[in-house]
Parts: structure tokens; sequence; C-alpha cells
């Protein structure tokens, strides 16, 4: 074989490329529709995470309007026991000044009688002196 001859079968014909560009083209049509095809997939499934994720935001809305509520309640109890506490506080606060002024009142009381002995002490002595 002479190298014409090997060139002329290597040589691709008219209808060779036309083959070709066929093949091509519907290859490229193929791609067009998968690529049609993993958008609109794209699209479905953001979707689907949209609303998968949509649910998942209000059921922990829920879940926390639950726990807000509870903590208002708790709350509101303890507003309700420190109210009865400070009133327990005033009382006991009236109590404990009651009692000072009996403590004073006894005090003064005491010191009263101290000198009244200590009066009567030094008389007797006079008066033991005296006879």
């Amino acid at each position: 074989m002479t190298s014409a001859t090997l060139y002329q079968d290597t040589e691709p014909t008219l209808r060779d490329v036309a083959g070709a560009v066929s093949n091509l083209t519907e290859s490229v049509s193929d791609l067009s529709v998968t690529v049609g095809d993993v958008l609109e997939a794209m699209k479905n499934g953001f979707y689907s995470l949209e609303d998968q994720i949509e649910t998942q935001i209000e059921g922990i809305r829920g879940e926390m309007g639950g726990l807000i509520g509870g903590l208002r309640g708790e709350i509101g109890e303890l507003k309700v026991e420190m109210h009865e506490m400070s009133r327990r506080l005033g009382s006991l606060e009236g109590s404990v000044e009651d009692l000072r002024e009996d403590v004073q009142a006894i005090n003064r009381a005491v010191d009263t009688d101290a000198e009244t002995i200590i009066n009567h002490e030094s008389r007797i002595v006079r008066l033991e002196l005296a006879t």
C-alpha cells in the first residue's frame, strides 16, 4: 500500500461527517433533556427540602411556645410566692418591733428595780450603822 491509498482509506467521507454531526446533535439533544430533567429534579428537591425545613421550624416554634408558656406560668407563681414572703416579712418585722419594745420596757423596769435595791441597800447600811 502506498501512502495515497492509506490516506484514502482513513479519510472521512461526507456521509461519515454528516453521520457524526447527526449523532452529535442527538447527543446534545439528549443532553439538554437530561440537563432539564436535572434542573427540574433540583427544583423539586429544593421545594421538598423547603417544606421539610418549614415543618421542622413549625415544630420548633410549637415547642418554644410551650416552653415560654410554662416559663410564664412559673414566673407568675414566683411572683405570688414573693408577694407572700414580702407579706410575711412585714409581719415578722412588726413582731420584732413589738418584742424590741417589750425588751426595752423590761430593761427599764430592771434598771429601776436595780436603782431601788441600791437605794434600799444604802439606807439599810445607814440604819445598821446608826443602831
